[in-house]
């Protein structure tokens, strides 16, 4: 009985702490998905900026 609980309470400890590490890496992914979406924006606002002051000054 006592080995059946132990068990029990590792496999518990076990899918817990896999859970866990699943959440995290979805997080980091979501984190990582949005810098990335930051950054791709701010180098189209920069570069979209650049010929439009060429087409001014022509």
């Amino acid at each position: 009985m006592a080995k059946c609980r132990l068990r029990e309470k590792e496999l518990r400890r076990r899918r817990h702490r896999y859970w866990k590490r699943r959440k995290q890496r979805i997080k980091q992914a979501i984190l990582e998905a949005r810098l990335r979406k930051l950054e791709m924006k701010q180098q189209s606002a920069t570069s979209e900026g650049q010929p439009e002051a060429e087409i001014v000054s022509q």
